[in-house]
């Protein structure tokens, strides 16, 4: 028997910062990745900003009943 279990993810805002350096075959894979699995990826090109504070931004601006998964622009394989 196929259990189709359905989820809901409204309250869940998936997250990365990267910078300049980073190769866009690597920022397309990586949505890739997330829009196989049926999730929406927040990818913000931040130049030079410093990840503590782009993390708290992140924060200080989604509500509090929300998940907020911060993932690295490369630590998903691909």
């Amino acid at each position: 028997m196929i259990q189709n279990d359905t989820y809901d993810v409204s309250n869940i805002r998936i997250v990365t910062l990267y910078w300049d350096n980073v190769d866009a075959r690597l920022v397309d894979a990586q949505q890739k990745v997330f829009e196989k699995f049926g999730f929406h990826i927040e990818q913000h090109n931040i130049h030079g900003m410093d990840h503590g504070v782009w993390m708290t931004d992140i924060l200080d601006n989604t509500p509090d009943n929300n998940v907020v998964i911060i993932v690295d622009i490369d630590c998903i394989p691909l």
